[in-house]
């Protein structure tokens, strides 16, 4: 397993290790690569305000472990803060073999037409069509004082990836909604099935 550390309370940029961690996940994203499987390990209390999204597709884990997005350390879960700019708050373009864990997320919720606070693309490989993309233990709360829009926490829409087809094994485990207009919206499918007898994930 690969560890990488992230602290969001550290003054400078570091290097992902335990002794000198990135201070900002965008750090992760902007790598060129990752070797799977990974543990990217945020430090309690850390809090990140803004869009952070993984442009580069580097969770689309190919391998046969499991990968994480987790947290260390004691204290508050680490905290993805959507602003009111109308962007997401946490983006996962393209995510296969992967558990967060332990991530509270904080949507906005205030503009006319507010996008999701979480948006992930569980996706699939040519011979495996089970995404294994889980939120597990995370908090899905609201700011406070908003006249809240009608907005998803957490949007997981297999729809197209980079291979296309039917998307299973994927969806949340012991999660918590607080506050939020609406909860969760998940589909497997981009498209109505051709058939009844196998309408998996729509």
């Amino acid at each position: 397993m690969n560890y990488i550390y992230v602290d969001s309370g550290n003054s400078l940029s570091g290097d992902g290790s335990l002794q000198n961690p990135y201070n900002d996940i965008s750090s992760v994203f902007s790598l060129s690569e990752l070797e799977h499987p990974v543990s990217i390990l945020i430090k309690a209390d850390s809090v990140f305000w803004g869009l952070r999204e993984d442009s580069n597709n580097l969770l689309y884990n190919k391998t046969s472990e499991i990968s994480y997005l987790s947290t260390y350390g004691i204290g508050d879960k680490p905290k993805f803060v959507q602003d009111s700019s109308g962007d997401y708050g946490f983006v996962l373009p393209a995510a296969k073999n992967l558990t967060i864990r332990g991530i509270e997320f904080v949507g906005d919720y205030q503009n006319t037409n507010p996008n999701h606070c979480v948006y992930t693309k569980p996706v699939r490989t040519d011979s495996d069509e089970n995404a294994n993309v889980w939120y597990e233990q995370c908090r899905f709360s609201a700011k406070p004082n908003r006249n809240q829009a009608w907005a998803e926490a957490l949007r997981m829409n297999a729809g197209s990836g980079p291979v296309a087809g039917r998307v299973s094994s994927f969806g949340l485990r012991s999660c918590v909604f607080v506050g939020v207009p609406r909860g969760a919206w998940l589909l497997g499918n981009s498209s109505a099935p051709s058939t009844q007898q196998y309408n998996i994930g729509d």
